[in-house]
C-alpha cells in the first residue's frame, strides 16, 4: 500500500516526492485561465510526509490556492540523501522542483506577469528551520525563478539552530530534557529510538488503514492512550467531512515506510540537524517593506505569522516566542488551549 506522489528527478538523479493539494491545475482551468491565485510550499514535521498538508487542503479549496507539499530526503517517497542539510535542500532541491512545477502549471504568468499568483510558505513543527532557511535566503539573495514570498506562517514551528547557546533557556524541564537527549544521543542511539517508533507507529497506521473496523476500533483505543487529551479530541472530531485520524495514519505510514536501514539512518541525520548552527541569524532578515515592493530596497516582501499552543508539549510555546524575537515585525499568535495537533486542526483557517 502506496499513496499516490509525484516525483521530481534532481540534477543529480535523486527523486524527490511531492503532492499537489488544494485547487490543482487541470487542463481546462489552464485552458479558461482560472488557475490558482496562491501558491504555498508546505514543508511538514518530523519525521511527516508531505501527506501531513491534507489537514489544509479543504482551506487551500476555499481560497483558491494551490499546496505543494514536498517530502524531504529519505522520508515519504523521497530519496534519502547523505549529503543533506537543511540549508542545501532549501537552497538548491526546493527552489528547482517548486519553479518547475509552477512553470509547467502557470508558465510565463509564474514570474512575469501582475497577475502572478501569491507565493506562501508554511512550516509546521520540524518544518520550521526549513521555512525560516528560505525566509532567509530567499529574501537576502532572491531565487530568480521564484516570486517574492507573499508571507511566511511557522505553526506550531521549532527554531533554527536548536544547538546554540541559550535557545534551551526558557523551555519547560520536559522539553529540554527532550531536545537534550537528540542532542546529546549519540547517531547510533538516535537510529536504534528510530526503528523502535517505526515499529510501533507503521503497526498502528497500517491496522487502522487496513479497512478492519475491528483493528480500526483498537487503534483508536491505543491513540487516545498515546495522545494528549486535546490532541485526541482534534483527531477524532468531524472536519467539514474529512477523517483527521485518517489523514494523521495515512501520514505516518508514508513518513515510516522507507526500508529500515534507510529510515533509520534519515530519522538521526535530521535529528543532528536540527542543532546545527546555521550560518546565519534570523535577526539579519530585514523588515518587511511597507509597500510590499520587498528585498530589492532592502527590505522582506514576506509577512511572518508564528502560532503556538500553550498545551503543547513537542513544540512548547517558548520555541514560538524565540522565533517572534528573531524575525523583526513578524506577529505571534497565542492560543493557551491548543496542543500539538489541535493547534493545525482546530485553528486551520486562521493559519491559512
Amino acid at each position: 500500500m502506496r499513496f499516490p506522489a509525484q516525483l521530481y528527478s534532481t540534477n543529480s538523479g535523486r527523486k524527490i516526492a511531492y503532492s499537489l493539494l488544494g485547487n490543482a491545475p487541470n487542463p481546462v482551468s489552464q485552458i479558461l485561465g482560472t488557475l490558482p491565485s496562491a501558491v504555498i510550499l508546505y514543508m511538514h514535521g518530523f519525521p511527516s510526509s508531505r501527506l501531513e498538508a491534507k489537514i489544509f487542503d479543504s482551506e487551500a479549496k476555499k481560497n483558491n490556492a494551490l499546496i505543494i507539499s514536498v517530502d524531504r530526503p529519505g522520508f515519504g517517497q523521497s530519496d534519502f540523501d547523505p549529503s543533506h542539510t537543511i540549508n542545501s535542500f532549501i537552497n538548491n532541491d526546493v527552489p528547482d522542483l517548486v519553479s518547475s512545477v509552477a512553470l509547467e502549471l502557470f508558465g510565463k504568468n509564474w514570474i512575469e506577469s501582475q497577475n502572478r499568483p501569491k507565493f506562501s510558505i508554511l512550516g509546521v513543527s520540524g518544518g520550521g528551520p526549513y521555512t525560516c532557511s528560505a525566509l532567509y535566503h530567499w529574501t537576502i539573495s532572491p531565487i530568480k525563478t521564484l516570486p517574492p514570498i507573499h508571507s511566511v506562517v511557522l505553526a506550531a514551528a521549532m527554531p533554527l539552530g536548536m544547538g546554540r547557546s541559550g535557545a534551551f533557556s526558557n523551555l519547560p524541564w520536559f522539553a529540554r530534557l527532550n531536545w537534550n537527549l537528540f542532542n546529546v544521543l549519540p547517531r547510533s542511539w538516535l537510529a536504534a529510538f528510530a526503528l523502535w517508533q517505526r515499529g510501533i507507529l507503521l503497526k498502528l497506521s497500517e491496522d487502522y488503514l487496513s479497512g478492519d473496523e475491528e483493528k480500526k476500533n483498537a487503534v483508536i483505543r491505543q491513540m487516545k492512550f498515546y495522545s494528549l487529551p486535546k490532541d485526541f479530541e482534534a483527531l477524532t472530531k468531524e472536519n467539514e467531512g474529512f477523517d483527521n485520524m485518517q489523514i494523521f495514519m495515512e501520514m505516518v505510514f508514508e513518513s515510516y515506510f522507507q526500508h529500515k536501514s534507510i529510515f533509520a539512518e534519515s530519522f538521526s541525520n535530521a535529528a543532528k540537524e536540527y542543532f546545527v548552527d546555521p550560518g546565519f541569524s534570523l535577526k539579519d532578515v530585514p523588515p518587511q517593506a511597507s509597500d510590499n515592493l520587498g528585498s530589492s530596497r532592502g527590505f522582506r516582501s514576506a509577512n511572518v505569522h508564528i502560532f503556538s499552543g500553550g498545551s503543547d508539549m513537542q513544540v512548547p510555546k517558548e520555541m514560538g516566542d524565540l522565533l517572534n524575537r528573531e524575525i523583526i515585525g513578524s506577529e505571534f499568535h497565542f492560543y493557551k488551549d491548543e496542543s500539538h495537533i489541535s493547534l493545525l486542526v482546530n485553528q486551520k483557517a486562521e493559519i491559512f
